[in-house]
């Protein structure tokens, strides 16, 4: 298991990243593709792009950097449970210095996808003051809400619980307060045309079908 420790901390005043909290991911680098080198992934590579419409978590770490100083996204998950709104992994850059991508994961992150950097790209993107082995939140829409300097998971499911909130209650896409035949109606639509509303998506499994329709129909009903 590895921690965050806040005492040891890299801070370069003078480092910038591209990202701000606020901004939202640019297009290009949602799509650009990095190797998954270590865990549970259906694909190869990995693109933020395949998070649109999710809250993404990810770990930004270097394999120089202390494992007792690396934010714990294992107890993360421990304490979020799995809930397909969210998706975890983590970026690890500078391989083999000392360990490898697959020494890394069996330290503490088993099971979590890795995703191997060669030009520390997501730590030029995200880590406001050049910190290492932190959190950082992207919301449904692919914005940057959050990077962490916290050893606890607090401070991640506090900005995790508001962008869920933010999302609003699974199954009232006409965002009225009440899941009625009008949000079944708009459910329908969404099937028929082939679009994707996470509201809609009752049985997480990223896809809005019929499945879905019975689930928001049994809410009513019920």
């Amino acid at each position: 298991m590895k921690y965050l420790l806040t005492t040891i901390v890299i801070i370069s005043s003078s480092f910038c990243s591209y990202y701000a909290i606020g901004d939202t991911v640019i297009a290009s680098h949602q799509n650009e593709a990095f190797d998954v080198c270590y865990g549970e992934y259906p694909n190869n590579q990995l693109s933020l792009s395949h998070f649109n419409g999710k809250i993404s978590i990810f770990g930004l770490s270097t394999t120089w950097w202390p494992t007792t100083c690396t934010f714990s996204l294992e107890a993360l998950i421990d304490t979020l449970g799995n809930d397909n709104r969210i998706n975890i992994f983590e970026s690890l850059d500078d391989l083999n210095q000392p360990y490898s991508c697959t020494q890394w994961g069996d330290l503490g992150q088993e099971g979590i996808p890795i995703i191997a950097e060669t030009n520390n790209q997501f730590y030029e993107w995200f880590s406001i003051h050049g910190y290492r082995g932190v959190p950082v939140v992207l919301d449904h829409n692919m914005v940057f809400r959050y990077i962490g300097y916290d050893p606890g998971v607090n401070g991640v499911l506090d900005i995790v619980n508001q962008i869920l909130t933010e999302i609003g209650l699974m199954g009232d896409l006409d965002s009225d307060g009440i899941i009625n035949i009008q949000d079944i109606i708009l459910t329908v639509n969404l099937v028929l045309s082939s679009e994707y509303n996470s509201l809609a998506d009752l049985n997480l499994d990223s896809n809005v079908d019929v499945l879905d329709i019975i689930q928001i129909l049994n809410i009513i009903l019920n």
